[in-house]
């Protein structure tokens, strides 16, 4: 449990299968290891987009796309009226 064990552990072994599989420790920490160095590298992309949306204004598909004609958007078929 996760009282007494790490935090996190639930003891239900790898990909919750109830420690039916063998646990291998050393691919346990590499694990581990990427799962800490993703968090922090997502931590600081967000912290990124914060800091540019305050600055620049803006982020995402708007600031480097294309402007999409005002019928993209529309339902139903466009038809050209000068045909």
């Amino acid at each position: 449990t996760s009282a007494t064990g790490e935090p996190g552990n639930y003891g239900l072994g790898w990909i919750g299968a109830f420690n039916k599989l063998k646990p291998i420790p050393v691919l346990r920490q590499r694990k581990l290891n990427a799962e800490l160095a993703n968090g922090r590298l997502a931590m600081t992309a967000i912290l990124a987009m914060f800091f540019q949306n305050g600055t620049v204004g803006s982020t995402g598909p708007e600031m480097w796309s294309a402007q999409i004609p005002e019928y993209a958007n529309t339902v139903g078929d466009f038809v050209p009226k000068n045909v």
